[in-house]
């Protein structure tokens, strides 16, 4: 399979990004291509810590910012949210997030390559098991499925959660899954007004594709342990 690794936000824990694609993505058995999408005012890490990697970094844009964040002000960030979160602060990692379509986009007609199946993370991901593990689980459920992590600690509204760290499908529903931003009404914890990232990310899943399929294994930011987790 051709296997594009999308990787998005600010370069945080970048040891532990290089760790994540070297030892837990890439394995000896299909070809992957690494995709960063960035923002302009950061160091440009990424691009000597990897031999190929394609870069796109991103102006912040505080008005478009502002003009999201006007169109969603009926909505609120959940107050449990450890450690809290403003509205706007989830707009704006959400709209990196929209931007990697772009990147994905821009590549595939500058090297004239179809992915055949793309692994969406943020940069501070961290996952528990090697996805060479799964890849034949993937390709044998079907590629127009969503698979996501395990990890039902993070139902905490018991509405049904997904952790946000990770996305893995093919394009189209990628680029669905991508867009959040755009369609932020679909992320509100139904009956509320709320925003809370993993019941608001499986809700949009659901809208996107109800076809989702759990992988064994977890996935959460690099600087929190495990402890928060429960068993398999």
């Amino acid at each position: 399979m051709k296997i594009c690794i999308n990787i998005y936000g600010s370069q945080r824990d970048v040891n532990n990004t290089l760790d994540l694609v070297n030892n837990y993505i890439i394995d000896n058995n299909n070809e992957f291509y690494i995709l960063y999408t960035g923002w302009d005012n950061e160091p440009k890490i990424y691009e000597s810590m990897f031999q190929e990697i394609y870069v796109k970094r991103i102006k912040f844009d505080n008005e478009i910012i502002n003009n999201y964040h006007n169109k969603y002000s009926e909505y609120k960030v959940i107050e449990s949210y450890i450690p809290p979160k403003t509205l706007k602060y989830v707009l704006e990692g959400l709209y990196i997030k929209q931007k990697s379509i772009e990147t994905i986009q821009s590549f595939i007609l500058e090297k004239n390559i179809n992915f055949d199946l793309i692994i969406t993370v943020r940069s501070d991901t961290k996952i528990t098991d090697k996805l060479e593990n799964f890849y034949s689980t993937i390709t044998e459920n079907g590629l127009d499925k969503i698979y996501i992590s395990n990890g039902y600690d993070y139902d905490v509204l018991n509405k049904g959660a997904a952790s946000d760290f990770i996305g893995i499908s093919n394009y189209d529903n990628t680029i669905k899954l991508l867009d959040q931003i755009n369609n932020f009404d679909q992320c509100i914890v139904e009956g509320t007004n709320l925003f809370h990232p993993e019941t608001s990310y499986y809700r949009y899943i659901k809208w996107i594709n109800n076809n989702i399929i759990r992988l064994n294994f977890l996935s959460f930011r690099s600087y929190e342990g495990v402890s928060r987790q429960i068993p398999f």
